[in-house]
């Protein structure tokens, strides 16, 4: 490749531009495979991915866990180490692990549950619900 690059004198051609993109793919890869020769447990590192003990009941489904994370990222209940805010995103990564469970599109579903018409905090009702009764026994 690198011949064809020097066939090439006009530096701002496509095929040159081309090439040498190619190029530095290819020089990425070999520094790529070169440190994980050097550092052979790199990529169990990287693979290695918190797991929880927890799922979601099958009584509960993600939408109602949405409602939970939407809720609670609204009234900014969670905070990074340094106090800055937690974006929702950082939010309902963490409740997917925590729950063994994942969002196709977060962003989506939070907009459902916002925008519902009929029922629209079901699960919240539900678990305050269950706290009066739990706190009058």
């Amino acid at each position: 490749m690198v011949q064809l690059l020097e066939n090439y004198n006009d530096s701002a051609s496509l095929q040159y531009m081309l090439i040498r993109s190619s190029l530095t793919l290819v020089d990425f890869e070999k520094q790529m495979i070169y440190l994980q020769l050097k550092y052979p447990g790199i990529r169990e590192i990287a693979a290695q991915r918190r797991h929880s003990p927890l799922k979601i009941s099958k009584r509960f489904t993600n939408s109602d866990l949405m409602e939970v994370i939407a809720a609670l990222s609204a009234v900014g209940f969670f905070c990074q180490q340094d106090d800055s805010p937690a974006t929702f995103m950082q939010i309902t990564r963490e409740f997917e692990t925590l729950c063994n469970t994942s969002f196709k599109n977060p962003d989506n579903c939070r907009w459902a549950v916002l925008n519902r018409k009929n029922r629209l905090t079901h699960f919240l009702d539900t678990l305050r619900g269950t706290l009066v009764e739990l706190s009058q026994k």
